[in-house]
């Protein structure tokens, strides 16, 4: 069985006021291209397919008009992400065609999404775990659906129900409701007992390590749930690919015995990413042998961090800075002083430039501490900042004097 998977497209974001909506189109367009390509059973959209939770229209038109086109060559599994707004995404729900499955809710978690071989017969079963609200979803997610419609609580629950709270919910936490999450899919595939690919898709932030800081104000979840609780119930067959999404960069977790793979964004979107995007083909054989292969898309523009003084960046003949020249860049000067009309040089070399910044020495001696701070006047203060921009001349302070005598002089008038 093969599948495309992608992620994080973002539709409807800007670079610092910079409009990405033509790029977005070619990054799609690219897409569609490599679903004619390569024929996958479905596509797997890991969630943040919109960038706003109240997108605009034009955004709303670009996915459907991305899922109609797409749907008519494959089928199509599309999950919220946190940047999603899962209401939003209810406009989809126009997409009743058996091509398209768009999975925003808690309550459908651990219900298996059956892909079909080219003879009719199961191929391939795919579980979507749409972004989790740790408050919204924990009462959901605190209890599973037998299959005659009976709700049972999840054993899991520390503490079980009592007297003083026979309906008792899982803590507000990310690992607690991803692993109540992988105990549904579990439980329905120990129903199922099939020997077919089984593949999930997550939008969330899976790390081999615990303690780490939250990424995008999510918090960290424990890599060692897919080991613990993705393998099935009582020994069964568990899943053999996570489709993730939420980080920009497509890489594979470590850790996990499951293949599970971020696969990254379609267009750089912050100077700090790589300059190397595309989707993953996935291919699963009969004996659960998961092979990855990375299709790469072709970028309309690149990102980089620069770093350097304001004379080599502002030689066009510097090997060094000559392919960024029409790149989105932040630039850090390595001059403690910022020079004269730094911005102005450089965003005629760089005009894409995003951000601009320079090396800071240690405070003069006048501000080293917040007392001696408070202690100078406002005429003091203005001089010190003068200075670290680099602005000292006699001339200059003595304009500077000036302005500060004539407005206080009127304020007192």
């Amino acid at each position: 069985m093969k599948f495309i998977h992608t992620s994080d497209w973002h539709l409807g974001r800007d670079f610092m006021n910079y409009d990405l909506a033509p790029y977005q189109d070619d990054f799609l367009g690219q897409i569609l291209a490599q679903i004619a390509a390569h024929r996958p059973d479905a596509v797997l959209i890991s969630g943040d397919v919109l960038d706003k939770p109240n997108p605009g229209d034009a955004d709303l038109d670009k996915l459907s008009d991305f899922l109609n086109q797409a749907r008519r060559m494959t089928r199509v599994i599309l999950i919220a992400g946190n940047h999603d707004g899962a209401s939003r995404l209810g406009f989809a729900k126009g997409f009743t065609l058996p091509e398209v499955n768009i999975v925003t809710k808690a309550a459908q978690v651990g219900t298996a999404i059956e892909i079909p071989r080219p003879d009719g017969e199961l191929g391939a079963l795919v579980y979507p775990i749409p972004y989790l609200y740790p408050y919204q979803d924990r009462t959901e997610l605190s209890t599973w659906v037998d299959t005659d419609g009976v709700r049972h609580l999840d054993d899991a629950l520390d503490p079980p129900p009592s007297e003083d709270d026979p309906d008792p919910v899982f803590p507000g936490k990310p690992e607690a409701l991803f692993a109540a999450a992988l105990r549904r899919i579990a439980r329905d595939l120990h129903r199922r007992d099939t020997d077919v690919p089984v593949l999930a898709m997550a939008h969330d932030f899976l790390s081999p390590v615990r303690e780490m800081e939250p990424l995008g104000n999510l918090s960290p979840i424990p890599v060692s749930l897919l080991d613990d609780l993705a393998g099935g119930l009582k020994g069964g067959r568990g899943i053999d690919y996570l489709a993730l999404g939420h980080i920009h960069q497509a890489f594979q977790l470590s850790g996990t015995n499951v293949a599970a793979w971020y696969a990254g964004s379609p267009l750089p979107y912050r100077v700090s990413e790589h300059n190397v995007k595309g989707t993953l083909l996935v291919q699963i054989d009969p004996n659960h042998q998961v092979e990855v292969q990375r299709l790469a898309l072709e970028l309309p523009y690149e990102v980089k961090q620069l770093e350097g003084s304001i004379e080599d960046l502002t030689n066009p003949a510097d090997p060094r800075y000559q392919r960024w020249h029409h790149a989105f860049c932040s630039i850090n000067l390595t001059e403690t002083i910022l020079p004269p009309n730094a911005y102005n040089r450089l965003k005629a070399v760089f005009p894409r430039m995003l951000t601009l910044t320079h090396r800071q020495d240690s405070l003069p001696e006048t501000l080293s501490s917040g007392t001696e701070f408070r202690e100078l006047s406002e005429l003091e203060i203005a001089t010190e900042f003068l200075r670290t921009c680099g602005i000292d001349t006699e001339e200059d302070l003595a304009l500077l004097r000036k302005l500060f005598e004539n407005t206080f002089e009127g304020s007192a008038k």
